[in-house]
């Protein structure tokens, strides 16, 4: 069967696109397999949660409100 110029140009993108779409869906499996690892092996090393991070300036304000009750 005979097709034409265009039409063989466009099946020949169609391959390409389609080579290109599952070799992005095997890397992007490949990196959420690596993501899940990592994120496994972090929970071994967590550090625990800090409950109350100070606010910045917290201290000066106390000290000039010592400053301003003496």
């Amino acid at each position: 069967m005979w097709i034409s110029d265009e039409l063989a140009a466009l099946v020949s993108r169609a391959e390409a696109a389609s080579a290109t779409a599952r070799r992005l869906l095997h890397e992007n499996d490949r990196w959420h397999r690596s993501v899940d690892y990592m994120f496994e092996l972090g929970a071994e090393f967590t550090r625990p949660a800090i409950s109350h991070l100070p606010l910045p300036g917290r201290n000066l304000l106390l000290k000039i409100s010592d400053a301003l009750r003496d």
